[in-house]
């Protein structure tokens, strides 16, 4: 079953992943990745209706707009999955291995799933927010930061084990979608800068 593959994937990638690639498609991942991001959207939306208006930044507004990102999050999964998928073969082959785009797009799509988790810490956070145990809040908050590591990891598993890189190679391939969003949003920043800066003088 799908849910089994999930489980398996997501405790014993090493063992699991390569099992999965061989008997899953992309499609099916495709549906996995979508599925979690419904999940993601639904607890996403009760953390931002849960959590005090006092502490969210922008206030009401900002609620609104939190709301709105959380419902996005079943598009924002798909293409960011597809995405970075295109990224890290294109990074691989630059290391020498040879495409493997659909098999990556299989493994790195199981990996997924884990983002339920860090919604779920926010969820709980939030919860405790509202209830008045803010610094319980907080420390249960640094827990996101243990799920989004081991989703480094799978992906890492993942990069390795289809691409057959060395372990700091498969690293450096599953984190370069996110060093290229980052200089994204940095030239954005800039560019908005300059622009601002011109329009005031």
């Amino acid at each position: 079953m799908v849910v089994d593959d999930v489980t398996a994937a997501l405790l014993h990638p090493g063992r699991r992943l390569p099992l999965i690639v061989a008997e899953r498609g992309p499609v099916t991942a495709a549906m996995v990745v979508l599925v979690a991001g419904v999940m993601c959207a639904g607890v996403g939306v009760a953390a931002t209706l849960v959590e005090p208006v006092a502490t969210i930044a922008g206030g009401e507004p900002g609620r609104r707009a939190g709301v709105v990102i959380s419902a996005l999050l079943p598009v924002v999964l798909l293409v960011t999955w597809y995405v970075d998928a295109v990224i890290v073969d294109a990074g691989a082959r630059a290391m020498g291995a040879p495409s493997q785009r659909r098999e990556y797009l299989v493994a790195s799509g199981f990996a997924v799933p884990v983002l339920v988790a860090f919604e779920v810490v926010s969820l709980v956070a939030s919860v405790l927010d509202a209830g008045g145990a803010a610094d319980v809040a907080t420390a249960v908050g640094f827990l996101k930061w243990a799920v989004l590591g081991w989703y480094v990891v799978l992906l890492t598993v993942a990069a390795r084990e289809i691409y057959d890189l060395p372990v700091i190679g498969a690293l450096t391939a599953a984190l370069l979608p996110y060093a290229a969003m980052t200089m994204v949003l940095l030239v954005v920043v800039a560019v908005l800068s300059v622009l601002y800066s011109a329009h005031v003088r």
